[in-house]
């Protein structure tokens, strides 16, 4: 795909010779397509569908060994750090994961190679995605695997006879990581909303509104608050009519409304701003997690530098809690902090929080010009890619200010690598543009 200008100066799209101007894909890279797809799905799916082969190998690292391995067979190395932009986004996720295995290294941590497994699937998708096509392909399969996770919550709803106390999990640990998932599966499956046509966006629908109903069962009050910001932003990033936007802000907020008051757990959320000033309420809100917050910051700020070390913060958090906070059986649980953000500053300082909100940035800056290009030269459907991945990953940030989400979940490596797949055929073809 190439832009070029049209009679009035405006860009739009060239397909004359996209297969001439794309990559060629040699055998060994569909083959490596197919291994990234399945390791997507089980992404997506929250490792359901892998298998362990031995203490440190799974069905998953081998199909990640196989994509990665069979892009660079096919002549795709020079994708990984391109001569044209972007490369901020891939130097500074290096420089991420290079950092947390130093930290690891030089304090009592122990590196988690599931950042390796990351970085890996990160390149293989940066490597084998050539054009829109692709990453639509990806998302559907992240779609499949939202539906069947939410088919297993309503199993389980029939199957115990209502909500489950803590809310549907499906076959996942909890509630939460049930309902983060399912909702990154129905911003996969968003575009084909908008693309497909007939009994297509039918089905669409449908796999939709099932998400949506086991994600409001999940009872995750954080989830649905993000889930519906993600939702705000979606609606913003699509919709060009002003009235339309009014029309549609309005019924999200109305059904928002509606949903929190057929809760009492989810009516909750409204009284938190009210107990800011009240820390025992505070802390009952929020699930007892207010004393793990409050350990993190006091931890940073006793090593604002460099934190105390990766993997750390489990071991030492009691340390820093509050005076008269948490109570001792509790105290001497080894727990995470339950902010992306608190954690990584507290084991890694602002260094680590530094690079981990940078590339982050960068990778919001790469999808967020495939769009504008997109939308300049008219490719509606690449456009609407892009406003996914942009999506996810504002939902991902979010989410990270009150629960571990992000940097350990292999669905965050996948959207980066989308985001960088696309920033990297995009700059292409503006390149050639500007030669013309």
């Amino acid at each position: 795909m190439a832009l070029t200008s049209n009679t009035d100066g405006v860009l739009a799209v060239d397909r004359t010779d996209d297969t001439v101007r794309t990559t060629p894909r040699s055998r060994a890279a569909a083959w490596g397509f197919a291994c990234a797809l399945y390791v997507v799905f089980d992404g997506f799916s929250h490792g359901m569908f892998d298998k362990q082969i031995t203490s440190l190998v799974s069905l998953t690292l081998l199909a990640t060994l196989g994509a990665l391995g069979s892009a660079l067979l096919g002549g795709r190395a020079d994708r990984l750090l391109p001569r044209v932009r972007p490369r901020a986004t891939t130097i500074l996720l290096l420089a991420f994961i290079g950092y947390i295995a130093i930290s690891a290294g030089f304090g009592p941590g122990v590196f988690d190679l599931g950042f390796v497994k990351g970085l890996m699937l990160f390149a293989a998708i940066v490597a084998l995605v050539d054009d829109h096509r692709q990453v639509a392909t990806l998302f559907l399969v992240a779609g499949y695997a939202g539906v069947i996770q939410a088919a297993l919550g309503i199993g389980q709803f029939i199957a115990q006879d209502g909500v489950p106390l803590g809310g549907l999990t499906g076959l996942l640990p909890n509630h939460i990581q049930y309902a983060i998932y399912l909702l990154l599966s129905a911003i996969a499956l968003a575009p084909f909303v908008h693309h497909a046509k007939g009994a297509r966006r039918i089905a669409v629908l449908l796999a939709e509104a099932l998400i949506a109903l086991a994600l409001i069962l999940s009872l995750a009050r954080g989830v649905l608050v993000v889930a519906i910001l993600a939702a705000l932003a979606w609606l913003l990033l699509t919709l060009r009519s002003t009235r339309a936007r009014i029309y549609a802000v309005s019924a999200l907020g109305a059904g928002a409304l509606a949903v929190l008051a057929a809760s009492r757990r989810l009516s909750t959320l409204v009284e938190i701003p009210a107990a800011l000033g009240d820390p025992a309420r505070l802390d009952a809100l929020l699930s007892g997690r207010l004393v793990l917050l409050l350990s993190a910051w006091n931890m940073w700020l006793a090593h604002p530098v460099f934190g105390v070390g990766y993997g750390h913060f489990p071991v030492v958090w009691a340390q820093y809690a509050p005076d008269g906070m948490g109570v001792p059986g509790f105290l001497r649980l080894q727990l995470a902090t339950h902010s992306t953000y608190l954690q990584i500053a507290a084991e890694m300082g602002i260094v680590g929080l530094g690079v981990y909100v940078a590339f982050l940035g960068s990778a919001i800056r790469d999808v967020w010009q495939v769009r504008t290009y997109s939308m300049r030269a008219g490719d509606t459907f690449t456009a609407l890619l892009a406003s996914a991945v942009l999506t996810s990953l504002i939902a991902i940030a979010a989410h990270g200010l009150l629960d571990n989400t992000g940097w350990h979940d292999r669905v965050f490596y996948i959207l980066l690598g989308c985001a960088v797949a696309m920033r990297a055929w995009t700059a292409c073809a503006t390149t050639e543009a500007d030669v013309r």
